[in-house]
């Protein structure tokens, strides 16, 4: 019997650490994927829950947020309901905005503003001020600003309810006749009035004497504006276009980094409020299920919860059926699972075959690690926080794609190991 010996080929092992700051500096390039996980004092935990807040009398078309009251919508009865004081109001066309503004005598006042009209809520009922409405709205210098198509209405200071004083310095409106389209959104920002268009930005330096107003044009190359999206955070306003999430900083347009915004579907209409730094979205993914969408902390992240319009007050509230909820600091996915997910590379193009071995999830809590490499060979391992787990077989590849599941709801997740074999 003859004895034949085979080479036993060199190896190297070592390990490969992805921490949250490694994740986050490359997310684009790793293909990071946060799902129902929110970072918090350096750690993934669980990401924000739904806290029941308010019941309405029917279902909820859209609703605006009163200080500690709610205004919802009913529709096709087009009736406005205040919850708290119980008041409806009849013949109510369909609102888009909600304004609240101190008048002269140091009074909260509430203007809706419908597709039709503008309205200010009273005690008991409403008064129609005798003005077109519009999609958006804000407060900027004590007038109202009501964007309307191409059209820019403002009213008078201070009254907001007058809308007719045509004299010098009073009441007006401003149409846009260039090719930036229809106005998509309206916020006062350091002494300034913008105007989201459908492509691009308008400056409005807008003081107190409207012959003094000066439109300044900021083009960008960002795609068209999603209706709806436009919200202010922090120093600046988020909003999606037909190309993803965008961040406007008060001088230029930009691409919000980390977004991980692909699977959204922008054709859909969708609903944006912000509260500080945080952005907030009611979306549909392109396979057509719902989702909450947050952009905080400098990347995007999928809350697992459903939602029909969004309202910011004293906290972040989403509507649902004839339900009003909260959003809550952490709770369970209404479906799917607290996930980490990214793709990495070993070896960096020096020659070799390279394994992926084991695992190691340094925090607490139990996991299940899915590890998939470029020609689909799979392998999964439970796992438990510091604890080192084998995959039931080493993966052979270059390029994987890695899924930490959480398995429970407690869990603290801060960096992922990847120890890795080389052969010569």
């Amino acid at each position: 019997m003859n004895e034949t010996a085979f080479p036993t080929p060199k190896c190297t092992r070592y390990s490969v650490r992805f921490s949250l700051e490694k994740l986050n500096q490359n997310a684009d390039s790793l293909r990071v994927r946060f799902s129902h996980v929110r970072e918090r004092n350096g750690a993934l935990v669980c990401a924000e829950g739904a806290v029941f807040a308010r019941q309405a009398p029917c279902q909820i078309e859209t609703f605006f947020s009163l200080g500690s009251d709610f205004a919802v919508y009913e529709y096709p009865a087009k009736k406005l309901h205040t919850l708290g004081t119980g008041v409806t109001r009849e013949l109510f066309a369909y609102p888009r905005a909600s304004v609240q503004a101190i008048d002269g005598d140091g009074v909260t006042q509430v203007y809706v503003v419908s597709d039709d009209r503008v309205y200010r809520l009273t005690e008991n009922g409403m008064e129609i001020a005798s003005v077109k409405g519009g999609t958006c709205a804000c407060v900027h210098r004590e007038r109202l600003f009501v964007g309307d198509g191409r059209t820019l209405r403002y009213s008078l200071p201070i009254d907001l309810s007058v809308w007719t004083d045509r004299s010098p310095q009073a009441t007006g409106d401003i149409f846009f006749a260039d090719g930036a389209g229809e106005i998509a959104g309206v916020f006062s920002l350091r002494d300034k009035l913008y105007l989201v268009r459908e492509y691009g930005i308008t400056v409005l330096t807008a003081d107190a004497d409207p012959l003094s107003y000066r439109a300044e044009q900021i083009l960008c190359d960002a795609g068209k504006t999603v209706a709806g999206s436009v919200a202010v955070a922090g120093e600046g306003a988020f909003f999606f276009t037909e190309r993803g999430l965008h961040y406007f900083d008060g001088a230029r347009v930009s691409r919000a980094a980390h977004a991980d915004d692909g699977e959204i579907d922008f054709s859909k209409s969708l609903s944006a409020v912000a509260s500080e730094e945080k952005y907030c979205a009611c979306v549909r993914l392109k396979d057509g299920s719902p989702e909450l969408y947050v952009y905080e902390n400098g990347r995007g992240r999928h809350v697992h919860l459903s939602g029909k319009e969004l309202s910011a007050g004293r906290s972040l509230y989403f509507s649902r059926g004839d339900k009003i909820f909260a959003l809550s600091e952490r709770a369970a996915p209404e479906w799917g699972n607290c996930a980490l997910a990214f793709s990495f590379s070993l070896g960096n193009g020096r020659s070799g075959n390279y394994y992926a071995e084991a695992v190691t999830v340094e925090g607490k809590g139990a996991y299940t690690v899915k590890v998939v490499s470029e020609s689909g060979a799979r392998a999964s391992v439970k796992a438990k926080g510091d604890c080192r787990a084998r995959l039931p077989k080493a993966l052979r590849g270059c390029t994987f794609r890695i899924e930490v599941v959480c398995e429970d709801g407690n869990f603290e997740l801060c960096a992922v190991n990847v120890h890795a074999r080389r052969e010569l």
